[in-house]
């Protein structure tokens, strides 16, 4: 018979793991109700919209990188062209 902590623990397991999942699949509407409403909304074209972009930080000698969910180009050219 399994000890009362190691019930507890997987019950704190499971909980976490669906908190988890539920916020994952609330990230994911909300990103297609973002490019909604920049495609029919603001009226970008979806080729001016790029995805899961991943972009270079430096800061004197240190690089990080970043990401964002969307970038949009206007004219063809990216905000920090």
């Amino acid at each position: 018979m399994e000890d009362e902590f190691v019930v507890r623990e997987k019950k704190i397991l499971s909980i976490l793991e669906q908190e988890l999942e539920d916020g994952a699949s609330l990230a994911a509407d909300a990103r297609k109700l973002v490019y909604y409403l920049l495609v029919e909304k603001k009226g970008y074209l979806p080729g001016d919209i790029e995805k899961k972009v991943v972009f270079e930080v430096k800061l004197g000698q240190e690089t990080a990188y970043s990401s964002v969910d969307f970038l949009v180009s206007v004219d063809g050219r990216r905000p920090w062209s």
